[in-house]
């Protein structure tokens, strides 16, 4: 039986493997929910550099209302929260290939599915991408106050092609957003976090930067020099990244390397990155409402 216990021990167990994703399957127990998303908070900290999300969803026959409740609990750009349709979510048997019903959660596992597998992974959004083969009973209609509800609470939702023109491609992923809502609390937990895309170029970017410091410079001596060593070998990390456009772009002159009050033997480096979170926005806004030549 999957008690709470138990997942504590198995979260514990993972603590330093490499994992990405993290996802409730089998339960929407809010107990379970939260020791995940805690979970993914801590390891994604400095200290634990161990970056992760979680993606959870909720039980058949919830109402918007409670769907809305529980995605706004959590508050974070750790936590991607989905809610597939109203009623019965049915994909095809792995075996038969006749079309079945499953619980709500396996729609956490298409979207984990979906993001691992999408482009490079890292910075191509997976808003507007299609789900092939499944199938949603009452799934939210596009463009409703129902679906705008939905992402202002930061429920991630599927949807028919609202053009209809496309029926075969099933249904897509409406916008691919976090839980986190909150805005102007700080540069670091800005509105810019709600994008799903937006958090995975900060994650791998840390991760970069992290494997360039221990190749190059771990175990060597501090010289004068050695502070600037760091900067410029993070800066060129960085431009690396927006010339494969994981990134939008940097600004060197922020980037700086400094000891660490603590340690005298320990570095603290800080740079900026411009991830593009407009651009699946702005796309989408070109696809529904054309912009005017003027």
């Amino acid at each position: 039986v999957p008690t709470l216990q138990r997942w504590l021990d198995g979260l514990e167990a993972i603590e330093y493997a490499q994992v990405r994703w993290i996802i409730a399957a089998g339960t929407d127990n809010i107990g379970v929910q939260l020791a995940i998303a805690d979970h993914c908070a801590l390891m994604s900290s400095t200290p634990k550099r161990r970056e992760r999300v979680a993606i959870l969803s909720h039980g058949t026959g919830w109402t918007e209302d409670e769907v809305r409740a529980r995605a706004e609990i959590f508050q974070s750009e750790r936590v991607v929260f989905v809610s597939p349709c109203k009623k019965r979510l049915l994909l095809p048997d792995s075996v038969t290939g006749n079309l079945r019903s499953y619980p709500m959660h396996y729609s956490a596992a298409v979207v984990a599915g979906m993001l691992a597998a999408e482009g490079n992974g890292i910075s191509d959004p997976i808003t507007h991408t299609y789900l092939r083969g499944l199938v949603l009973e009452e799934p939210y209609q596009s463009g409703s106050t129902q679906m705008d509800r939905m992402i202002s609470s930061g429920v991630l939702t599927f949807e028919r092609d609202p053009s209809l023109t496309r029926v075969n491609r099933g249904y897509r992923v409406t916008r691919a957003i976090t839980t986190w809502r909150v805005t102007g609390v700080s540069a670091l937990k800005s509105n810019a976090l709600e994008s799903i895309s937006v958090v995975n170029q900060s994650d791998f970017i840390a991760a970069v930067i992290r494997e360039t410091e221990e190749a190059r410079f771990i175990g060597t001596a501090i010289f004068p020099d050695t502070l600037e060593q760091v900067r410029v070998a993070i800066n060129a990390e960085l431009a690396r990244r927006v010339g494969e456009r994981i990134i939008y772009g940097y600004d060197p002159a922020f980037t700086t390397v400094e000891l660490n009050a603590d340690s005298p033997n320990a570095l603290n480096a800080t740079y900026k990155i411009y991830p593009a979170p407009a651009l699946e926005f702005i796309l989408n806004t070109q696809l529904l409402f054309p912009i005017p030549t003027e």
